[in-house]
């Protein structure tokens, strides 16, 4: 939402938002990111932003009680 470089390792749920974050599968790439992140720089990407405004916290509750209304 900050437009400022991610990099994450450890949660494979994430490899789904790559290039938009840099998902490390080792320590050295964890670092190897980390120090390409810092050398380029915050972007704010258009798709970055994109993904931020559906990632709201608005939408997740209304996405939570979508799947709890037949529930209830």
């Amino acid at each position: 939402a900050l437009g400022k470089p991610i990099v994450v390792t450890g949660l494979p749920e994430l490899r789904s938002y790559q290039p938009l974050i840099h998902y490390a599968e080792s320590t050295e790439a964890f670092v190897g990111a980390v120090e390409t992140s810092l050398q380029k720089g915050a972007k704010n990407s258009v798709e970055q932003v994109a993904m931020a405004q559906e990632h709201t916290w608005e939408k997740r509750v209304a996405r939570v009680l979508a799947l709890l209304e037949p529930l209830l």
